[in-house]
């Protein structure tokens, strides 16, 4: 059974009731449904809704298969593994409080999270130390809250600048400080974040920095820094990070096992098409080590595997048919949307593009008009750009062959930028049985790539007991 959000207002004009929001209770007033969904062309725009709804319970969602045995020793907010193979995992139905009925205030800039919860794919080299000629005694006295070694650390760190310019040059990310800018936020996405992660490597923050263009301009100007000019041959930039740790432990249940090396080959065109930055801060602060202190660079809608931390080298240069690739873009081919496992030649690698992807992160039961329903909200992101025609289909028992058992639509899409999360709920609904159902995001416009969606990539799992359908 679906509710349809029109019987609300008819309610809401007979009991002449006032617009009312709490954990318990919403009535909602009569252009509750107009506004960003509207907008965005999804909806009509007519005034409809429900006369009261009281939260019970957010359920929780499952993964398929063998991957349900991994997720619940994996708790967020703590580090997993050392080295190469750290992972911190953000839990993302905490994006939504419980019990938020209208959740339409939930923009892009609200989906964000601190640094201490925002996802980590590999911790800081433990060798860190050495990457300067400053005083410091080991990377201990660096890994400590507030350590007074990490202003030691940003004094002395130089990010070389070479190959295709009129003259070597290196530069302090100290000295951006004057040109840092907010940037607004940003979402990043593992390159592997899958169901074993509980699709929990992923993260938003709003990111202070500096546009790529605006600091090769910067670089080049006598009114900037004046290091150094970039040779008109110049189409591409290698650009790399520290990557030297004595200790990585691998543990084979949370990923295959990570290797040395991080650098990565961009044209200066897709840099500047994506909005490409070196960041120095998250969410107002500094940078930390595991995320990159004291440069990062942060390329929006590609995976986070592009987005080097630690950046110590700019390396500017031409392609041929002979240009390899680095190793950690062979590394990672797998996991993003390469022709094969191992493309040696740069003229065989495609744009490690995020498509447009969408996934639930929470199954909300309600009491709605005296019955129990339940709503499913989600997150979108990545692709060029907003398409916000989507649907959730659920299979009873994971069984895909005579169609779906249940159809929901996606009434609203709260978003601006698919550089961030994007928020959308489905209608209310009711399971005709208990069990065990599979959840589908559908992104329905044909013309719209989303690889890992139409694949089942993002499909998840809910589970409902008798007592479930019970208020």
């Amino acid at each position: 059974m679906q509710f349809s959000r029109r019987r609300f207002m008819r309610g809401m004009a007979a009991a002449g009731l006032t617009a009312a929001a709490s954990k318990s209770f919403i009535a909602c007033a009569d252009d509750a449904s107009t506004g960003t969904h509207a907008a965005l062309g999804f909806g009509d725009g007519k005034t409809d809704g429900f006369q009261s709804a009281r939260f019970i319970e957010s359920l929780d969602i499952c993964e398929l298969g063998f991957a349900a045995e991994f997720v619940d020793d994996q708790k967020p907010h703590v580090k997993h593994s050392t080295g190469h193979n750290t992972r911190l995992y953000t839990q993302l139905p905490d994006l939504i409080p419980d019990g938020e009925f209208d959740l339409r205030g939930y923009t892009s800039d609200r989906l964000v999270v601190p640094q201490s919860s925002y996802y980590i794919r590999t911790e800081a080299p433990d060798q860190l130390h050495l990457a300067t000629a400053g005083n410091i005694p080991n990377f201990d006295a660096l890994d400590v809250p507030n350590s007074p070694y990490l202003e030691e650390l940003r004094n002395n760190w130089w990010v070389g600048v070479k190959g295709l310019v009129s003259a070597p040059a290196a530069f302090q990310p100290g000295w951006l400080k004057s040109e840092v800018s907010e940037l607004g936020a940003t979402m990043m996405e593992c390159a592997g974040n899958d169901k074993y992660s509980n699709f929990r490597l992923m993260s938003a923050a709003h990111w202070q920095g500096i546009r790529v263009d605006d600091f090769w301009q910067l670089m080049q100007s006598d009114d900037g820094f004046g290091l150094t000019q970039i040779d008109e041959a110049a189409t591409h930039v290698k650009i790399s990070g520290f990557d030297l740790t004595e200790e990585t432990k691998w543990n084979r249940f949370l990923a295959v096992e990570s290797k040395p090396g991080a650098s990565w080959i961009f044209s200066l065109q897709e840099l500047r098409e994506q909005g490409a930055f070196f960041a120095t801060g998250m969410q107002g602060e500094d940078l930390t080590l595991d995320h990159g202190f004291p440069l990062r660079l942060v390329v929006p809608r590609y995976y986070g595997c592009t987005c080097i931390k630690w950046v110590n080298e700019l390396e500017f240069m031409t392609v041929d048919a002979t240009t390899e690739t680095t190793s950690q873009m062979r590394e990672f081919a797998d996991r993003t949307h390469q022709l094969t496992d191992d493309p040696r030649l740069y003229s065989e690698h495609l744009r490690p593009h995020i498509d447009q992807s969408m996934t639930a992160i929470k199954v909300e039961k309600w009491e709605v008009e005296g019955q129990i329903a339940f709503r499913i909200v989600g997150l979108m992101w990545g692709g060029e750009e907003l398409r916000p025609d989507l649907t959730v289909e659920l299979y009873r028992d994971g069984f895909f062959k005579n169609g779906p058992d249940i159809t929901l639509s996606v009434d609203h899409v709260i978003g601006e930028t698919s550089d961030a999360f994007t928020l959308w709920w489905s209608e209310f609904w009711q399971p005709p049985r208990r069990g065990k159902y599979v959840l589908q995001p559908r992104i329905n416009d044909p013309h719209v790539q989303a690889r890992r969606v139409r694949d089942g990539y993002y499909d998840r799992g809910i589970r409902f007991s008798r007592s479930d359908l019970r208020a």
